[in-house]
């Protein structure tokens, strides 16, 4: 019997095993869980969260956000509440307000039960109902975010990049039921299917799990799966521009490895944090 082809239903990469999820997407759906928990404790309470390098894995892979245009409702709606919140210092919001600044085809009400179960807005749906005005409050990321943003200098928030780091944090709710849909059907349910970052993570982090980002085998991940467009162009187009205005980078130095193949080396401490969530995620199975 000839083993069933399959595309996996997240990626377009074919699978042998009958599933409708390849192992590479399933991998990467416990990296997205797992950062996702680990940075919602840490920006919610560690004071120092500028310096950790969960804060640097947020900021520097940000740009996955900007690759895809209905992702900016989330980079749009995060910069509403750090203005609201952080440089206004506004302990209260109005929905009507919030829904008017940021307006947007996706759900607005289904975002904000991802901003809330990410801490980053205290947001009861219920309040609809209850009140003629309902309110939106700051969750606690936004607290602990405003007290670091207020210890720094000018030239450090600039550096620091609040939003791009908390604007990647919040479309982790959504890369989360993304990766667990097993159905067409699932992932129509879902506000937009984010696809684009999607794959552009799995090469990242799965494709090129190394510590180091080569542009063959990045070239070669991508070729296996179906219907992802010019992401290529995008992660190389991005590795040669993270990070280039500030002192922190992703990325810390380039090798020719000959054959018109150039590897890009990620920064130390990325490493070293990538590596503690895959032992985590082991510890876990075991």
């Amino acid at each position: 019997m000839f083993a069933i082809n399959d595309n996996c239903l997240l990626c377009g990469a074919k699978t042998n095993s009958g599933t409708n999820r390849c192992d590479d997407c399933i991998s990467l759906g416990e990296y997205v869980d797992s950062l996702f928990q680990d940075a919602k404790e840490a920006l919610a309470n560690n004071p120092s969260i500028d310096r950790e390098p969960v804060f640097k894995t947020l900021r520097e892979f940000a740009f996955t956000v900007q690759e895809d245009s209905l992702l900016r409702t989330y980079k749009n709606a995060m910069k509403f509440f750090l203005e609201q919140f952080v440089d206004r210092r506004n302990t209260e919001t109005k929905l009507e307000f919030f829904m008017k600044k940021v307006p947007t085809r996706l759900n607005q009400l289904k975002i904000l039960s991802e901003l809330s179960e990410s801490r980053i807005v205290n947001w009861d749906p219920t309040s609809i109902s209850k009140e003629t005005s309902p309110k939106i409050y700051p969750g606690e990321v936004l607290i602990n975010l405003k007290n670091s943003y207020e210890r720094t200098t000018v030239t450090e928030r600039a550096e620091q990049r609040y939003g791009h780091a908390i604007t990647f944090y919040s479309i982790l709710p959504l890369l989360k039921e993304y990766s667990q849909c097993v159905s067409k059907d699932e992932i129509k349910k879902l506000n937009l299917v984010p696809k684009k970052p999607w794959v552009i993570l799995l090469t990242i982090l799965i494709g090129n799990d190394d510590g180091k980002i080569s542009l063959a085998k990045t070239n070669k991940f991508l070729k296996k799966r179906r219907g992802v467009g010019n992401i290529y162009g995008t992660i190389i187009t991005n590795l040669n521009s993270l990070s280039t205005d500030y002192t922190q980078k992703a990325t810390v130095d380039v090798e020719d490895n000959g054959n018109n193949d150039k590897v890009y080396l990620i920064s130390p401490d990325i490493v070293q944090y990538l590596k503690r969530i895959r032992e985590n995620i082991r510890s876990r199975q075991l």
